[in-house]
């Protein structure tokens, strides 16, 4: 099959091989000699989390003399979509999004993994099990969490080591006013993926509750809730002061790390916790002591939105099983966080740095909720994404752009 132009074929990396190999669960009976083949896709926002996860295969491809084919998509949905319609869909997907998830168990597309894999291991939160079921089934498992919508600033960052960190909303745009004051741009933000939307998100949590984005989710709250248009005039009211150019065009990573160049383009980012190994890889800053992190203070700073990456099976071949059952093993989950880039879905896991620790400790101990974003079905998804990038451009047009994602139910 020729593989469309979205997509990539990655070889295995070695590093990290050694890390890997010491800290996983042993090894697995070794499944029939027919399974010599394993398909995976993926989608990775940047090359630290990727190059990461291909090393955390290396054991299980060794031991069980598997030939893996990696392929690393700009468009999941579409890529995945393809492939279905090709007949050659993938053995495994790491997705993001319970909504996509969703559209392909109603249809029996995917393997019911508490039937194939059995209940997760202890500790294993019950909110992801319920984020990742559909009709009481189980059709996803998490490997890696990521905490959404988090300050990025230098350490030594003069006005913050004045005023210190911001405790409210009020205090949070005061400081975006006083960069502007100096001449410079306060926000790195990426609107291309889901920043604005996790934005958004925070404040709906932090102010409101986990009722309001449930009911979104579930389609039982409208878009044109009073609160709605609340979370969002509060949005552009971050935004107002300066962003870096373009922001929706700007990728991710590109936007978290741009206050830590050498001549910076902004004073902070807003960015995922992934940040945390994006930083570093650009910069060569060390996470908790040259740069630092703090939740947005919406309202409750104990409610955070999470999101994951989580397996889902298109077969139930042993071997894709198997794979299965070694990627989402508290002991492969904690290899990846202490390579750096992931917090695992298991509390009480090591981790390589003061910010990671914090980053675990905000998903683990505070209040998580699962990404609204995700949750929804793809096209309101992309109704939400774009919406904000409209919105960033014409905050005139608030009433319109809600209108349109709640069309697009």
């Amino acid at each position: 099959m020729r593989i469309p132009s979205t997509c990539l074929r990655f070889v295995l990396v070695l590093a990290l091989a050694a890390l890997v190999t010491a800290a996983v669960a042993p090894a697995r009976a070794h499944p029939p000699a027919q399974y010599t083949q394993v398909r995976i896709l993926a989608e990775w926002p940047g090359e630290v989390e990727q190059k990461d996860f291909e090393a955390l295969l290396l054991p299980f491809l060794q031991d069980f003399d598997v030939q893996p084919v990696l392929v690393s998509a700009t468009n999941l949905e579409e890529t995945l979509r393809q492939q279905i319609d090709a007949g050659t869909p993938p053995d495994l997907v790491i997705m993001t999004q319970p909504g996509l998830l969703a559209d392909y168990a109603r249809t029996a597309q995917v393997i019911d993994l508490g039937a194939a894999l059995g209940p997760a291991a202890s500790g294993y939160p019950a909110y992801l099990d319920a984020a990742l079921s559909v009709d009481g089934r189980v059709y996803g498992r998490a490997i890696r969490l990521v905490a959404k919508a988090l300050v990025w600033y230098p350490a030594d960052d003069p006005i913050l080591s004045g005023a210190g960190i911001p405790a409210t909303w009020d205090d949070l745009l005061a400081l975006g006013q006083q960069v502007a004051g100096t001449g410079a741009t306060p926000w790195s933000i990426s609107l291309s993926a889901t920043t604005g939307t996790d934005i958004i998100e925070t404040l709906l949590y932090q102010r409101y509750g986990a009722g309001l984005i449930d009911g979104l989710a579930a389609g039982q709250i409208a878009w044109t809730d009073e609160r709605v248009r609340d979370a969002w005039t509060s949005f552009g009211q971050l935004l107002a002061p300066g962003t870096v150019e373009s922001p929706a065009a700007l990728a991710p990573v590109a936007a978290a790390v741009a206050p830590f160049d050498a001549s910076p383009d902004a004073a902070f980012s807003i960015a995922s916790s992934t940040a945390a190994a994006w930083i570093p890889a650009a910069s060569r800053q060390r996470p908790g002591e040259d740069f630092r992190f703090f939740p947005l203070p919406a309202g409750d700073p104990r409610r955070v939105i999470v999101g994951a990456d989580f397996v889902v099976l298109f077969n139930d071949n042993p071997i894709t099983v198997a794979l299965a059952g070694f990627l989402t093993a508290p002991e492969t989950t904690a290899a990846w966080a202490a390579a750096g880039s992931a917090i695992s879905p298991y509390p009480n896991t090591r981790y390589p740095n003061p910010a990671l620790d914090a980053l675990a400790a905000l998903v683990h101990t505070g209040a998580p909720l699962f990404d609204l974003s995700d949750r929804l079905p793809p096209a309101v998804r992309q109704a939400f994404v774009v919406g904000t990038v409209r919105y960033a451009a014409e905050p005139d047009a608030l009433p319109d752009i809600l209108a349109g994602i709640e069309a697009a139910r």
